[in-house]
């Protein structure tokens, strides 16, 4: 079998077929290095946007090939939706004991700030422009007309998410300063040390934020979050996990291997 870091659904495992031990497959947030590297191997595959996990010169080094898999764009866009839409209405604080019916605000003409233009960035930036909203987007890589210089003029936005990769420039980038001059709603679905988790979450209690999504902390797995009463979405990491991209990633990896 394919040798396996992280876990993995069992369909998963079992698409990718049998005598490929020279084959590593990895997941975040296994961690990759000389240290836990097995022997004989001479191809990886990285289900994953992110590589921040792997320690990529060691594979150059050692003459690996290296493989990103990432074929979570379009579940990951349709998770921020899903989240954006939901904070927005506050649908999850809604509730039949009680009655509870709060009133909320449209996704529709609202305006969202973009922070990376990746394959994530893009496909939800193509999945916004058909739902009707106006879009503002900041990446130094990226020539765009919705493109900003600098990441403080997207603070006007209605809604601000995260796509950019873990790096030493992107650690800390949203900081309390920033978040506290932001008054919409906040997503993030990239790395958790990218933003400040506790900004977001005093910015929530003190009501400068309208509301917050995310699926991605400093440590995890991360306990410890006063939901209650916030117009929160906490969630376990999980933007990209739906059936049809472990199928996609099996058949990726599936065509790569028989090359």
């Amino acid at each position: 079998m394919v040798q396996m870091m992280g876990n993995f659904p069992d369909t998963f495992i079992h698409a990718l077929g049998e005598d490929n031990q020279n084959i590593l497959v990895i997941r975040h947030p296994a961690k990759l290095d000389a240290d836990t590297l097995p022997q004989g191997i001479t191809k990886v595959f990285a289900v994953s946007h992110g590589t921040d996990n792997i320690d990529l010169n060691m594979l150059k080094e050692k003459k690996i090939e290296f493989y990103r898999i990432a074929t979570g764009a379009i579940d990951v866009a349709e998770f921020c939706v899903a989240n954006a839409i939901s904070l927005l209405r506050k649908i999850h604080m809604s509730s039949l004991e009680g009655w509870v019916k709060p009133e909320g605000k449209r996704l529709q003409g609202k305006t969202w700030g973009l922070v990376g233009l990746g394959l994530i960035g893009k496909e939800l930036a193509q999945l916004l422009n058909k739902m009707g909203c106006k879009i503002k987007a900041y990446d130094p890589y990226v020539e765009s007309e919705f493109v900003v210089k600098d990441l403080t003029e997207l603070l006007d936005c209605d809604v601000i998410s995260i796509h950019v990769p873990l790096n030493k420039k992107t650690v800390g980038m949203i900081n309390k300063e920033f978040i506290g001059s932001f008054s919409g709603i906040f997503l993030d679905v990239s790395r958790g040390t990218i933003v400040d988790t506790h900004a977001v979450l005093d910015a929530l209690q003190d009501g400068t934020l309208y509301g917050a999504a995310l699926d991605v902390f400093p440590e995890e797995p991360y306990s410890g979050i006063p939901t209650k009463g916030m117009n929160l979405i906490a969630t376990p990491h999980i933007a990209s996990l739906t059936i049809d991209h472990w199928h996609d990633a099996a058949r990726d990896i599936m065509q790569l291997i028989s090359k």
